[in-house]
């Protein structure tokens, strides 16, 4: 029964290949909105550094006192850690994102070879993968898959074109 359900969420080469290229396609384009905001960054960091030495200048000619500069530069220093912190977020999350996808891809593309070859603790791990619970009921084996196996699982992987057009057409949406 394990076999039968590890069967229905593998997909064919010709739809895990279409996957991959939605995903890099997809990739792509969040490279170039993420471009633009890590453009705007860089540049908001520049002008709160240029606003730094500024006000540490008019503190030096004695415009200001030193309890004034400091709170300001308090203040500048905090808006650069933000804009820091959101450049960091920009720069690792979108091709972790991407990797993962592929991964899971492969994964479903292979996922019944994988399980016939290997040792039972590489079989338990695939297993962990792909299932949220698996439960013996009488001589029955119950199971529910995780995310985005159940979606696989669902699908008639015999017709690929009805699934390829079933993406494209909420991709476009």
């Amino acid at each position: 029964q394990i076999d039968e359900a590890i069967k229905n969420v593998v997909i064919d080469d010709r739809l895990a290949d279409y996957i991959n290229m939605l995903l890099e396609k997809s990739y792509k384009e969040m490279q170039i909105a993420t471009r633009g905001q890590y453009d705007y960054l860089q540049t908001e960091i520049k002008k709160y550094n240029t606003r730094k030495e500024k006000l540490l200048e008019t503190y030096l000619d004695g415009f200001i006192d030193k309890e004034e500069w400091l709170c300001n530069t308090q203040k500048i220093d905090n808006q650069i850690d933000l804009f820091k912190d959101k450049l960091n977020l920009i720069s690792m999350s979108d091709k972790e994102f991407i990797d993962e996808g592929k991964n899971i891809i492969e994964c479903s593309r292979k996922a019944f070879e994988l399980y016939q070859k290997q040792t039972i603790e590489e079989k338990r791990r695939l297993l962990d993968v792909m299932f949220e619970q698996i439960k013996l009921k009488g001589r029955n084996i119950e199971y529910t898959y995780k995310k985005p196996f159940c979606y696989f699982a669902k699908c008639n992987l015999e017709n690929v074109d009805e699934i390829v057009n079933f993406i494209n057409s909420h991709i476009k949406k």
